[in-house]
């Protein structure tokens, strides 16, 4: 080799463990020894200085016995260029018998000769070629070629592989897989066989010829769509070398819509509540309840509440595409009166300025609260600890009658309970009284009048059936 160059060696048919190598300029290693850190059996040292070296393997059979040796290697180190192989680059055909140049690029030294291997690199045959390009024709099949170059007496060395390659038509292949699915959570595996060439898988859900785009690094034979929400194609495009690309046959996923549940989601125990499917029901148990105690479901999707809890509700449509919803089954709600009866639609004849009605009341059941509407100003309504009381003074002027109700809120089902009350605020005469009832002529006594509602006219009579207004002598309620 020339200097720089590489002392290659490998040790065959050894016992034991090779424990360093060494290198001396003396054949018998009496002296100049440089041990070499390597436990392979498999060498290769950089010479660096022209001259002859010697190469052993030191080796060891780990019993507690001496060191051992290997044959001898010699190399001789010449001063020198030592040899570059270069490169050829590859030429690419599809098919048919191919012929074309060759060319050796970067290399140094002379070239010896050519060679080729039908076989994948191999074996190797000469090729009589001594110029830095080769012709070659006739190739139908993969074909490697290398040149082999030498530099004086540096040795020789083989170039980079150039490869011919003929490759087959590609071929499309066929995709199995198509399927119907529900839009959202879903997973459909396709599958191509019978292809030729790399494979790149594209959808598109445009149509079956239009639209398509490559998926990402989808590259197998086999490619999984998942969580697709609209009807996708899928093809595969299959490239081999120089080949013209070739499609594989569509395959479809179709997606269905998801169905939707419409209704109310909320019934009373012993109640029904209507829910409705969109699409055509399936065929098979459309409709499912998953907590059957506490409310069941007809094929119809008529849901009856049994006791308080929850269920999910299922529906599934004739494409087998599922959608839930949770109904809630509640207690019934009631009110029970507690007061009197006559105080649910009562007459209030105001007299003073602080008469109240005449409390309402009822308890309840299941409520959480209550709403009041209709009371009179001065009136209102609460809801505490499951009882509900009307109570007030009403600030009213006339005769009215309102219309009242009582709506429990919370629990289950819309209980509302009614009643009247009618204020009476028209004018009464009230009592007059006289602080002496009898008096002599010229005398006077004052007379007072209580419990009267509206403006005051005194009026006298001397026999009761004739009477004119008094004019003097007036007060607000007193003559």
């Amino acid at each position: 080799i020339c200097v720089n160059g590489y002392a290659n060696y490998t040790l065959n048919g050894n016992t034991g463990t090779v424990t360093k190598w060494q290198t001396s300029t003396s054949s018998n290693f009496s002296s100049a020894i440089t041990d070499i850190v390597s436990t392979s059996t498999s060498l290769s040292y950089q010479l660096t200085t022209a001259g002859t070296y010697y190469f052993r393997a030191v080796l060891n059979n780990n019993c507690g016995g001496s060191d051992y040796y290997s044959n001898i290697g010699t190399i001789t180190c010449s001063a020198g260029t030592p040899p570059v192989g270069g490169t050829i680059a590859d030429a690419n055909f599809c098919g048919g018998t191919n012929g074309g140049t060759l060319t050796l690029s970067g290399y140094t030294g002379s070239i010896t000769k050519w060679q080729q291997s039908v076989d994948g690199g191999v074996q190797w045959t000469d090729i009589t070629n001594t110029n830095a390009t080769y012709a070659f024709s006739g190739i139908s099949s993969t074909t490697k070629y290398r040149a082999v170059v030498t530099s004086g007496s540096c040795g020789s060395i083989n170039s980079g592989i150039g490869t011919v390659n003929v490759y087959q038509t590609s071929v499309g292949g066929s995709v199995g897989g198509s399927a119907s699915v529900c839009s959202g959570t879903n997973s459909t595996l396709l599958t191509l066989t019978g292809y030729t060439g790399t494979i790149q898988w594209q959808s598109s859900t445009t149509s079956t010829t239009s639209g398509f785009t490559n998926i990402g690094t989808a590259t197998a034979a086999t490619y999984t769509a998942t969580n697709l929400t609209a009807t996708t194609y899928y093809r595969a495009v299959l490239t081999n070398g120089a080949c013209t690309a070739a499609n594989s046959n569509v395959a479809t996923v179709t997606v269905n819509p998801l169905p939707t549940i419409t209704g109310t989601l909320t019934t009373c125990i012993g109640a029904t509540t209507q829910l409705s499917g969109s699409a055509t029901a399936a065929g098979v148990s459309p409709w499912v309840s998953s907590v059957p105690a506490v409310a069941t479901v007809n094929a119809t999707g008529l849901v009856t509440g049994l006791a308080a809890g929850t269920s999910v509700i299922t529906y599934t449509n004739s494409n087998n595409c599922s959608i839930t919803e949770t109904v809630t089954v509640g207690n019934t709600n009631a009110a029970t009166l507690t007061s009197a009866a006559s105080t649910v639609n009562q007459t209030n004849y105001i007299y003073t300025p602080a008469n109240y009605i005449t409390p309402i009341t009822y308890s309840t059941t299941y409520a959480t609260g209550a709403t009041f509407s209709g009371l009179p100003n001065g009136v209102s309504g609460s809801w505490s600890n499951n009882a509900i009381t009307i109570s007030g003074s009403p600030l009213e002027t006339g005769i009215v009658t309102y219309n009242y109700s009582i709506t429990l809120t919370g629990g289950c089902d819309l209980v509302t309970k009614t009643g009247t009350i009618t204020i009476n605020n028209a004018s009464y005469v009230g009592s007059a009284s006289a602080a002496n009832n009898s008096i002599c002529p010229g005398g006077f006594t004052n007379l007072t009048l209580t419990d009267y509602t509206g403006n005051i006219v005194w009026q006298q009579s001397s026999n009761g059936t004739t009477w004119s207004d008094v004019t003097s002598g007036v007060g607000i309620n007193s003559l």
